[in-house]
């Protein structure tokens, strides 16, 4: 018996150890992806910084001549690379260290507003593309409020660019964001009407992108969020022109 009993011992120790080694290669697997991700993303960088140079050069020649329209444009310029920027920090800050459980209870109408706000502020001259529909009676949902939000950010931002591109070109295109309740978890659902597929991810699962010119890095952060919360992001296309970002998460419904 206490042979047997030593044996049990030390089954336990091995299997605390195989399970402690498997998330130290899984650690180091994530961290050296997100490595050769970024080796890719140094043009892209320069870009936003050069944009920075160039749209404060502007702001400060504007406010030197008087000429609130050269500071007015220069300005625009300055604020849609400080959001690049901002963006671009704080998925590094997200993926570069280990998944934290910080969930707490919320509204996942309160998360889509918020987002839905902020993407109206990067719509540029479409905003009127951004449409919501935000289930009515939602109950409050157990989540991890800031990387849900980051998860659904992202997402979001890439679409907008990818239908102000659309736009300028002349063709329509709208943007849906719902939230709708799931068996178990909560959905978010962006749904996109009048733009193709970009090419950068034409054809590919989301986990197969390459960051190479940059926007495509919120995708992939994305992936890495739900898959710490537990979640998934799934994308299908339209018959038409249009697809669909969906992510569900698992969570406990307050009673």
């Amino acid at each position: 018996m206490e042979n047997r009993d030593k044996e049990k011992v030390r089954i336990k120790d091995l299997e605390r150890e195989i399970e402690r080694l498997r998330k130290t290669l899984k650690e180091k697997d994530r961290v050296s992806n997100v490595g050769r991700q970024m080796a890719g993303m140094d043009h892209y960088i320069k870009n936003i910084l050069n944009k920075l140079e160039g749209g404060s050069y502007m702001v400060n020649t504007g406010m030197r001549r008087n000429k609130s329209d050269i500071v007015s444009r220069g300005w625009s310029i300055v604020d849609a690379n400080l959001s690049q920027i901002s963006d671009l920090v704080m998925n590094l800050l997200l993926v570069s260290k280990e998944p934290a459980k910080n969930q707490e209870w919320c509204s996942p109408n309160d998360i889509a507003q918020d987002v839905f706000d902020l993407l109206g502020q990067r719509g540029g001259n479409h905003r009127e593309a951004l449409a919501k529909a935000c289930e009515p009676d939602m109950d409050e949902y157990y989540l991890g409020v800031k990387e849900v939000h980051r998860c659904l950010l992202n997402i979001g931002t890439y679409i907008v660019e990818t239908c102000n591109t659309v736009s300028d070109q002349g063709e329509p295109c709208t943007l849906l964001l719902k939230t709708v309740k799931a068996e178990e978890g909560i959905r978010f659902e962006i749904i996109v009407d009048g733009a193709d597929l970009p090419d950068a991810i034409s054809g590919k699962f989301i986990e197969r992108i390459d960051p190479a010119e940059g926007k495509e890095f919120g995708l992939i952060v994305a992936r890495h969020i739900a898959e710490g919360e537990g979640g998934t992001i799934s994308l299908e296309t339209g018959p038409g022109k249009g697809f669909t970002f969906t992510l569900y998460f698992p969570s406990r419904v307050s009673e």
